[in-house]
């Protein structure tokens, strides 16, 4: 047994808890994305059977995963200092 195997153990729940809140958090944010696309066009978001809702909300959690990976290769071009805009 190796001295780091705790330490590589506690690592992994770590990077569990924070892939859940993670999803959790994209998940949250889809739903008050469909929500208010909802409100804005006068429907109700209840009147969705549970696998339309489901269908929506996937489409809402993959919008914000790709949303954020341009946002984060932005941000990464920044930090070398390539400007994409010129």
């Amino acid at each position: 047994m190796s001295r780091f195997e705790p330490l590589f153990a506690k690592l992994k729940i770590k990077k569990d808890s924070m892939k859940q809140k993670v999803s959790k958090w994209i998940r949250d944010k889809a739903y008050t994305n469909l929500k208010a696309e909802f409100e804005a066009n006068s429907k109700d978001i209840e009147d969705l059977s549970s696998d339309e809702l489901e269908g929506l909300l996937k489409e809402q959690e993959d919008a914000i995963v790709i949303d954020l990976q341009k946002k984060s290769i932005l941000a990464l071009l920044a930090l070398f200092g390539i400007n994409l805009f010129v």
